[in-house]
């Protein structure tokens, strides 16, 4: 019952996951790999000519894939913080915020002046009401030796987002430093991304002919991302479900003794006048309990252990009473249907053969 119980809420869980709000909009985004310095130095002049196609809406950069890909995680000091704090770090180039579809909760988007911006949920654990305006510093430290990667001010604080597929939103810094990113992302028309492409891969190969084109879809590889942890489900419920097929076998030869110990009873109630039906419902009484005390026993263990996995993740689903519901209900049913499949042949024995017998 608890495999059971368990598939259920896995499948609601990717559900949920799929069609999550992430906090920004990775539709319609098209990213071009940018990582050789020769296409970095001539990023603005190319941002340019592709923003003269009116299909396209936007173009900024970063140092991840945002969504799907790996950020930074590094050290973090300056304006009201005790000490160093850990952060990640996402680097990326001016008109990040408007392209990306992220929302602005103070302050303004980055600039040469003000070059960084926080998310939310740094605000939260630094424990600052405004984080506008104050100088901070990013840094690594290693072996005691610390290397100084940004320093600037704050020139807002944007919404919580899903900057990773996986990992629980954390404090996170959008730093300016154009010579960091690796990815170009372009947002185009909604009616126009795929007729679109075939030109900015045109205009690719007249700036960086000696650069191979490479790109993806944001949207999509979020999809894919998804189909794969829809496959994982997938195979662990192919295994609840042989799991379940033994339990039932083991219900069956449980329910074949029972009936071979019950069988003169049987014959005698025939003979009184039971039906099938009175019979079936007879015997089927005791594995009904049993499946009553396996519910009052396992509801509680999957909730809490469902329960303890949901919270790793970074956006989890409500624990749906329905699903808990559906595997008592399924678990029932499979008990019954295994049941009756020997009561019935039992009560349909000649009474008279059975007795004999005995």
């Amino acid at each position: 019952m608890i495999l059971i119980i368990v598939t259920l809420v896995a499948f609601q869980q990717v559900r949920h996951e799929r069609y999550k709000d992430v906090g920004f909009d990775m539709d319609h985004v098209i990213a071009l790999n940018i990582v050789h310095p020769s296409v970095r130095e001539k990023y603005d002049a190319f941002r340019a000519e592709l923003l003269k196609d009116p299909r396209i809406l936007g173009v900024t950069a970063s140092s991840a894939q945002v969504g799907i890909g790996r950020q930074g995680r590094i050290r973090i000091r300056g304006d009201g913080l005790e000490g160093e704090r850990d952060i990640d770090v996402i680097w990326i180039n001016p008109d990040f915020v408007r392209t990306m579809g992220l929302r602005l909760v103070e302050g303004s988007d980055a600039s040469d002046g003000q070059v960084f911006l926080l998310n939310q949920k740094a605000l939260e654990r630094f424990g600052w009401p405004s984080a506008t305006g104050k100088a901070l510093e990013l840094f690594t430290k290693r072996q005691g030796k610390v290397r100084v990667l940004r320093t600037g001010t704050v020139a807002g604080v944007v919404n919580d987002f899903q900057y990773h597929i996986i990992l629980n939103i954390r404090p996170l810094a959008l730093a300016l430093d154009a010579d960091r990113a690796n990815y170009m992302l372009i947002r185009t028309h909604p009616d126009h991304m795929r007729a679109v492409l075939p030109d900015i891969e045109g205009l690719w190969k007249q700036w960086f002919p000696e650069r191979s084109f490479v790109h993806a879809f944001l949207g999509d590889d979020r999809d894919r991302q998804y189909e794969v942890y829809g496959l994982i489900v997938s195979l662990f419920s192919t295994v609840n479900i042989l799991a379940i097929f033994i339990a039932c076998l083991g219900l069956f030869g449980l329910t074949a003794y029972m009936i071979d110990r019950r069988i003169r009873e049987i014959g005698i109630r025939k003979v009184l006048g039971a039906s099938v039906l009175n019979l079936s419902a007879l015997l089927s009484r005791q594995f009904v309990c049993w499946v009553g005390i396996a519910a009052l026993i396992a509801c509680p263990v999957a909730y809490v252990g469902i329960d303890f996995l949901l919270n790793k993740l970074p956006i989890r689903a409500a624990q749906n009473p329905l699903s808990y519901f559906g595997g008592v209900l399924i678990a029932l049913v499979l008990a019954l249907m295994t049941v009756n499949m020997l009561i019935v042949r039992a009560a349909r024995a000649n009474p008279v053969d059975v007795l004999r017998s005995e």
